[in-house]
């Protein structure tokens, strides 16, 4: 969705899991980029932002809700 953020629920086979590390590639409207190429003048205010967050100590992993206009990875680790 362009304006509705999506939850998605999980069910792993074979074990539980945890999340280490989020990163989130996000622009704010469906125009926004990075493009830029030598001898180019970019001017687009809207550009896309990296953001990488680790994660320690957390529960088992079951949903993740994921912001509009956004990529995301989720590195996860397995719980013994």
């Amino acid at each position: 969705s362009e304006t509705l953020p999506a939850t998605v629920n999980f069910k792993f086979q074979g074990g539980k899991y945890r999340l280490k590390m989020v990163r989130r590639i996000h622009g704010d409207v469906k125009e926004a980029d990075n493009y830029y190429r030598a001898g180019m003048n970019y001017d687009n205010p809207n550009k896309v932002e990296i953001t990488e967050t680790e994660k320690t100590g957390m529960d088992e992993i079951k949903s993740y809700t994921f912001d509009p206009l956004s990529i995301y990875v989720l590195c996860l680790e397995k719980i013994n």
